[in-house]
């Protein structure tokens, strides 16, 4: 194994450092650097697991006759819309570790050699970017300040059109970059840092929000170190540039068709992306998972059968009703009518891949807060604006409260805060009577310390969202009872749910609106008190067809 300083043969020649290597950071922001003609370099925070795999591909490369333009190169699996698999090969100009001393010495020698620096990727976990007190923040503290000694002795420029270096983040925490200048600047100020690098925070770097948003999991086998990606989306990464700060090269036609990369320059335009986001892909997301995982459609994939299986069928007119009828309603006149429509067409692409299905189950974690965050802000202005809640919107939220009822009743007391759910078909007595350990060869993980087995009709999920003026947990008073109950009878409930801050989020309805939000909640109830009664998801989804899914939600209610 080639020594850890041999993985940077050629520091001169790098001008732009990734700070992190996690997955959207390898299959998003990298490819487009190396495209806008930067040369990148990727700096683990911790550990050596990718600089390793370069070193290994690094000496295979050399055992052939192989001729590279970059001293390291590493791959991304792309699975196509027919199916077929490509792999991209992605050139690296350096890989290194902050994990050790030796590593973070390197890092710094590196920096010294470096002629210019552009940019500076940062693609760690959202809880690297948590606090002050984060080591990544700590190490990216570090590497600026090195770069602002440097820029003071004139040894290292930025040729960017303002001279700041652009710092560009690969996560979906909202503000991102906004949050991690915050962060800097107080540890900046908790240090006794010179003056020269709050000066540098201030005024010589710039800090990017962004967007990424590109499907990617992992090569079977590979330990994480290959990416399998979907085709590029039309806004793989969108980045907010209010102030001319990036290389134009990022504003170029070829990094957008190609790469997905979007520049937004000016001020609401980047919010915009991301609601929409929220609203279209993560909303439909949500509004299919929790009624797919109910029936036993353990993968989004099924979806792409729309034409020839009758229950992705079904399915697809759901989604493309509740996006026609509510989505596009609702957000036409905030984001405009056209690129609202062009965001569903470019997710409704990726959602019916027919060959990169994500795991419904695993959508479905976090539910309840899921629902006021990408289903609250359609069902708010639908409301607000006097239009119409249709029996779709009612049926997402309806499907969500029926997959976060626990089996047991009176379940108070769960283990570790899981509960256990069952599945349609299954009779709830029966699936509340099964032993905690029992296992067999069906029971999968499908998240963290959470299983379901399609055998004996049982799912876990995690409690969540507390509601009601005794903060209880919503699994709980959705438990109170395993009989079968009228809807007024769960009405309080639901009004509490719809109503916390962790759970639809939507109080402020209940306060201006009053006749059309209790319309709302009372025909949510009449469909939840369906579902927990028995009757299936699909066959409520068939019957709601059979009216019309355009229908005024009032329908169930009157009806």
């Amino acid at each position: 194994m080639p020594t850890q300083s041999s993985l940077v043969p050629l520091p001169v020649d790098v001008d732009c450092l990734c700070i992190g290597s996690g997955r959207f950071l390898r299959s998003v922001l990298v490819p487009a650097l190396n495209a806008a003609g930067h040369k990148p370099a990727i700096i683990q925070t911790r550990g050596r697991t990718f600089l390793d795999y370069c070193a290994a591909a690094k000496e295979a490369s050399e055992d052939s006759d192989a001729n590279c333009d970059a001293p390291l190169k590493y791959e991304v699996d792309v699975v196509e819309y027919d199916g077929n698999g490509a792999t991209q090969v992605v050139d690296c100009w350096g890989a290194g570790t902050l994990g050790t001393d030796e590593g973070r010495d390197e890092v710094m020698k590196v920096l010294e050699h470096m002629e210019s620096i552009s940019i500076i990727g940062v693609g760690v976990t959202e809880a690297g970017l948590s606090g002050p007190t984060s080591q990544s923040l700590i190490h990216l503290a570090a590497i600026l300040k090195k770069i602002s000694l440097l820029q003071s002795a004139g040894s290292l420029t930025c040729p960017n059109p303002n001279g700041k270096v652009c710092v560009v983040n690969t996560d979906n925490v909202p503000g991102n970059g906004s949050v991690i200048r915050k962060y800097l600047l107080e540890i900046a100020n908790s240090d006794q840092s010179p003056s020269s690098f709050d000066e540098l925070l201030r005024n010589k770097v710039a800090f990017h929000n962004t967007m990424v948003d590109r499907i990617t999991s992992q090569r079977d086998g590979s330990n994480g170190m290959v990416p399998r990606c979907e085709p590029v989306p039309s806004k793989a990464l969108v980045i907010e540039d209010l102030d001319a700060d990036l290389p134009a090269m990022f504003s170029s036609p070829e990094l957008k068709s190609q790469y997905g990369v979007v520049v937004r320059t000016k001020s609401g335009q980047l919010d915009g992306d991301i609601a929409l986001k929220l609203r279209v892909a993560n909303g439909t997301h949500t509004a299919a998972a929790h009624v797919m995982a109910l029936s036993s459609l353990l993968m989004t994939d099924v979806l792409a059968k729309d034409k020839t299986d009758e229950k992705a069928g079904i399915l697809m007119k759901y989604l493309d009703s509740y996006f026609a009828d509510q989505i596009l309603a609702a957000a036409s006149n905030q984001f405009g009518k056209e690129e609202t429509e062009l965001v569903y067409e470019d997710w409704r692409r990726r959602l019916c891949h027919p060959k990169f299905g994500l795991s419904t189950f695993f959508i479905t974690e976090n539910g309840a807060a899921k629902g006021g965050i990408r289903i609250g802000p359609t069902i708010r202005d639908l409301i607000k604006s006097n239009q119409i809640v249709t029996v779709t919107t009612v049926f997402a939220i309806a499907a969500i409260l029926r997959f976060l009822t626990p089996a047991k009743p009176d379940d108070d007391d769960p283990d570790n805060n899981i509960y256990r759910g069952w599945l349609d078909g299954f009779d709830r007595k029966s699936v509340a009577m099964v032993p905690s350990d029992s296992s067999n060869d069906e029971m999968v993980m499908y998240a963290d310390g959470l299983r379901y087995n399609l055998a004996e009709g049982w799912y876990e999920f995690r409690g969540s969202c507390t509601c009601g003026d005794k903060a209880r947990p919503i699994c709980e008073l959705l438990s109170v009872s395993s009989e079968p109950s009228q809807p007024v009878e769960y009405l309080s409930t639901i009004k509490s749910y719809l109503s916390a801050d962790d759970g639809g989020n939507l109080a402020d309805i209940y306060d201006e609106c009053g006749e059309s939000a209790k319309n709302f909640s009372m025909a949510v109830a009449t469909l939840y008190a369906r579902m927990v009664a028995g009757d299936g998801m699909l066959a409520i989804l068939r019957e709601l067809d059979g009216i019309g899914f355009s229908i005024d939600c009032k329908a169930l209610v009157d009806g």
